[in-house]
């Protein structure tokens, strides 16, 4: 009830989704893994795929280690 809302936590999010961004385009890499809870895994999403919030807060919160494959 007091914590972050979703878009508090999208706001530290977006930063961590453009450098990644930035080092995705810059190397030879093109998988990476992210580790996080639901929240920051719908954020990530959001900001990584240029999803609107009103998209992501109608995804369903992923389950504890579920598995997401962002394209």
């Amino acid at each position: 009830p007091q914590g972050e809302s979703l878009f508090d936590v999208y706001e530290r999010v977006a930063d961590v989704a453009n450098m990644i961004r930035f080092s995705y385009k810059r190397a030879a890499i093109s998988t990476y893994i992210i580790v996080a809870h639901a929240n920051v895994l719908r954020c990530f999403m959001m900001a990584w795929c240029n999803q609107p919030y009103e998209t992501v807060i109608t995804q369903p919160i992923p389950g504890n280690s579920e598995i997401v494959k962002i394209h």
